[in-house]
C-alpha cells in the first residue's frame, strides 16, 4: 500500500515538472517570435566604409587631398612610390596608400589616436603600428632629399631677383632656430622651458633660397640658446651641418659672427617695418634691411612648414624622441613636395614678409655678444667682410638715394 502511494507522488511530481517545462518552453518562443520583430541596426560592412573614405581622400580631387592630406593626389601616390623604395610594403590587410594616409592624416591634421581608429575603421593598436612603420620610411626619404647646401645655391635662386643680390653672391641660405611644443616628463620640464615659459623643443633649421631645407638639427631643450644648437650642428660627429668652402648662411644678431656664417648688425635697425617708408641712414642699416630680406626665406619655410603640418603648432603626445624624429619627417615631406611639386604653395599658406613666424632676431648691444661662450674662429674676419659689404653696398646705394630710388 505505500509504495502504491510513493508511485503516484513521484507521478504527480514528474507530471508537474513535465508542465513546467512545456509552460518555460512557450514562454521562451513566444518571447522569441516577438524580439524577430523588433527593428535592428543595420549591419556594417567596415572595409567597405574603409574603402569609401580612403577613395574621397585620395581618389576624387586634388582639393579633396591637399584639405586631408596636405598635398595634391599625384604627389601623394609619388611620394607612396618613394617610400616603397624605403622598405615600407602592402601588408596583408593594409596597403602603402592607406598606410602613408594615416600618418599624413595624423601629423597634418594633429589627430590623436583615438580619431584615427574612427577615420580609418582600424584599432587604435593598427592606426600607431603603421603610422610608426610610415615615421621610419620618412626617415630614410629625410637622408635622401634634405642635404647640405653646395656651391650652386645663391640667391637667384629666389624669385624676382634684385639687382643688390650680388652683394651676397655667395650666401646659400639662411639659418634659425623655431621652438616646438614638446611633450617630456614632469622631472625635465624645467630646461626644456623657454623664455616664454612654454615647454618646447628648441629646433635648428638650415634652408636654401628656394625654400628647401638643408639641414635640420631637432629635440634639443627649449632652454638652449640658438648659439649652443649652431655649435653642436657644426662639431657633432654625425648629421653634420656643412658648408661649401668660400660660402655663408645668413643668421640674425643672435648667432655669432663666425667663419661661415654672416650674421646681422647688432644695435641697428633691421626689418624693413621699423622704418615705414624712410630710408636707411648709414651703411649699417642698409645692410641690416637687405639682409633681413633675404634671410626671410628661413621664417617663410618655416611658416609653411608648421601651416602645412598641425603636429609642429599643438602640444605633442609621443616621447621626445618620436617627436624629434616628426619634424625630421615633415622636413623631409616638404623638401620632397618642393622638388616634386614646387607650385603646390598656396597663397594662404606662405607668410608675407612682414609677418613673424619666428621672431628670433636679437637687438643685442655690440659689445654683449650672447654667444661669448662660443669660440669659433675667424670673428675678426667676417666681422671684415660684413663691414665690406656694407660699405660696397652703401657706395652703390648713395646715388640711387638721392634720387628717390628705394634701397629694395
Amino acid at each position: 500500500m505505500a509504495t502504491t502511494r510513493n508511485q503516484r507522488r513521484r507521478e504527480r511530481q514528474h507530471l508537474g515538472l513535465f508542465w513546467t517545462m512545456v509552460i518555460q518552453a512557450i514562454v521562451i518562443y513566444n518571447d522569441i517570435k516577438r524580439r524577430e520583430h523588433l527593428p535592428r541596426a543595420p549591419h556594417t560592412n567596415w572595409d567597405s566604409e574603409r574603402e569609401m573614405t580612403l577613395t574621397r581622400m585620395f581618389g576624387t580631387s586634388d582639393t579633396i587631398c591637399r584639405d586631408l592630406l596636405r598635398m595634391k593626389i599625384g604627389p601623394f601616390q609619388r611620394l607612396c612610390a618613394r617610400l616603397r623604395t624605403y622598405g615600407l610594403v602592402d601588408s596583408k590587410f593594409v596597403r602603402i596608400e592607406e598606410q602613408v594616409a594615416i600618418f599624413l592624416n595624423t601629423i597634418g591634421h594633429d589627430q590623436r589616436n583615438r580619431s584615427g581608429r574612427f577615420t580609418f575603421f582600424r584599432s587604435g593598436q593598427t592606426v600607431s603600428f603603421y603610422f610608426h612603420r610610415v615615421l621610419h620610411a620618412c626617415l630614410r626619404l629625410y637622408r635622401d632629399v634634405v642635404i647640405n647646401a653646395t656651391l650652386h645655391n645663391s640667391p637667384y635662386d629666389k624669385e624676382n631677383v634684385k639687382p643688390w643680390y650680388s652683394f651676397f653672391q655667395d650666401a646659400v641660405g639662411a639659418i634659425d632656430g623655431t621652438h616646438i611644443a614638446a611633450n617630456v616628463p614632469l622631472e625635465e620640464q624645467a630646461k626644456y622651458r623657454n623664455r616664454k615659459q612654454v615647454i618646447s623643443q628648441n629646433v635648428l633649421v638650415a634652408c636654401t633660397f628656394d625654400m628647401k631645407f638643408t639641414y635640420v638639427l631637432a629635440s634639443w631643450e627649449g632652454s638652449a640658446h640658438d648659439g649652443r644648437l649652431l655649435r653642436s650642428a657644426i662639431l657633432r660627429q654625425g648629421h653634420k651641418l656643412t658648408i661649401p668652402f668660400g660660402k655663408y648662411y645668413l643668421v640674425d644678431a643672435g648667432f655669432p659672427l663666425v667663419s661661415g656664417f654672416l650674421a646681422s648688425y647688432c644695435a641697428t635697425r633691421y626689418h624693413r617695418r621699423d622704418i615705414e617708408g624712410q630710408h636707411p641712414e648709414s651703411s649699417k642699416e642698409l645692410f641690416n634691411f637687405r639682409h633681413s630680406s633675404l634671410r626671410n626665406v628661413i621664417e617663410r619655410t618655416i611658416g609653411l612648414l608648421k601651416k602645412r603640418f598641425a603636429y609642429l603648432r599643438h602640444q605633442p603626445y609621443h616621447d621626445i624622441d618620436t617627436q624629434a624624429k616628426i619634424v625630421l619627417a615633415c622636413s623631409a615631406i616638404h623638401n620632397f613636395l618642393r622638388i616634386d611639386d614646387a607650385e603646390d604653395v598656396c597663397e594662404e599658406d606662405l607668410v608675407s614678409s612682414d609677418d613673424e613666424v619666428n621672431p628670433t632676431h636679437v637687438d643685442v648691444p655690440e659689445d654683449e655678444t650672447p654667444n661669448a661662450h662660443i669660440s669659433f674662429t675667424s670673428q675678426e674676419a667676417w666681422s671684415n667682410k660684413r663691414n665690406t659689404i656694407a660699405e660696397l653696398m652703401w657706395a652703390d646705394y648713395r646715388p640711387n638715394q638721392d634720387a628717390g630710388v628705394d634701397f629694395d
